[in-house]
This record gives C-alpha cells, structure tokens and sequence, in this order.
C-alpha cells in the first residue's frame, strides 16, 4: 500500500511531533520499545512516530501522553489553544532559470503563528552569511518571507541574483535596483530591474541560538 500524501500543515505537525518525541525520551533515557510498552502501542507506530514518518492519531497521542506523564500539547504543539498555527514550508535552495522560479523541495516546515499571516503566501528562508548583520540577521537565522513581486523603496527582501536567493535592502532608482547589504564590508550593488527577480518582502527574523 502507497504511503499517505500529507499536506503542508500536517507534515509540520509531524515533524514537531516527532523533535518533542525525540527530546522527552533523551532527557529520560528512554527507549522506543519502553514507551511502546508503556503506551500498549506497537514499537513500529512509535517508530513512526519518533521519526516523523505518520501523522498521530488523537487516540494515541493520549496513550503517548499518559504513558510519559506530560500533556498532549507537550508533544503536539498545535493543541496548547493560545494560538492557531500553521505549518510553512522552510527553503534552502530557490533559484531562477529561463524566466521561471524553481523553489526546490523544503527542508522542512515550520509551525508558525497564523496572525503573523496577512493574507499571502508565506514561506521561510535560512539566513546565509553575514551580509546583513547590521540588521541584527545572523548566519542560521530563518527570515519569514512575505511573497510579493515588488517592495517599497528601503524594504529588506529576498531577491534572486546571479541565480541564487539572497537577502538584501532594495532601493529604485529608476529602472535601475539597488542592493544594499547591512554590512559596512559590502559594497551596494545596482543592477537593472529586469536582471533582479523579488521573491518577496522579510516580515519576521526568528533567530538561531
């Protein structure tokens, strides 16, 4: 039998599942087995589970939870009710070629408070580098990038140059685009309008500890 295509938001919700799983368990020293025998669950289904492969069953994330002691929202995060989340797909590699944008598969997702969402699509992206430290963005960061074609004049966005997706400050001057670094080390550079693709405009920086 095929495996189950999951959608977006249940793939993030696995995917926290599964980190919460793997964290409970290494601060107690417990095994899969031992949980699978406390949980009256097969060792494969918390297997599966452990590593992020089947969306959980309302059943047994209350087995999961009982067995362990903690509260169900300990391990799904989407059930702690302060906030409706939603699960955003986190690039590593976009890039542009023959006039069209290849967004290649995500890295993962990201549970993310809806009312940081306005009513467009919204992904993330992993900081590189550090050409915008003096926007307090670091190496590892992941920037929640709004997607739109265009950005007002002194908008960080993400841009695609030279066929890989970068971060930048843009300034228009004309049908000319400025690219601005946050760091005195790099030189702005300017390119004409139709050489730049916007993939969209920064809205929050999560930063990487």
């Amino acid at each position: 039998m095929a495996r189950k295509k999951y959608s977006s938001y249940e793939k993030g919700i696995m995917k926290t599942v599964a980190e919460n799983l793997q964290k409970i368990l290494a601060s107690r020293g417990m095994t899969q087995v031992r949980l699978a025998e406390l949980s009256d669950l097969p060792t494969s289904t918390i297997g599966d589970y452990y590593n992020g492969n089947t969306l959980i069953s309302p059943g047994n994330l209350q087995k999961i939870a009982d067995a362990l002691g903690v509260a169900k929202s300990d391990i799904d995060a989407t059930l702690r009710g302060e906030q409706d989340l939603i699960a955003l797909p986190v690039y590593e590699g976009i890039s542009c070629g023959k006039g069209a944008i290849i967004m290649e598969e995500p890295v993962t997702y990201e549970l993310t408070p809806k009312d940081w969402i306005n009513g467009a699509e919204h992904f993330y992206l992993r900081a590189k580098g550090d050409s915008m430290v003096g926007a307090r963005i670091q190496d590892g960061d992941l920037l929640l990038i709004r997607r739109q074609p265009t950005v007002e004049n002194g908008e960080i966005a993400a841009v695609i140059v030279d066929g890989e997706a970068v971060l930048k400050r843009v300034f228009v001057r004309g049908d000319m685009l400025i690219l601005q670094s946050e760091n005195p080390k790099c030189e702005p550079k300017m390119y004409k309008s139709g050489d730049i693709v916007i993939l969209g405009k920064l809205k929050k920086t999560i930063i990487s500890f």
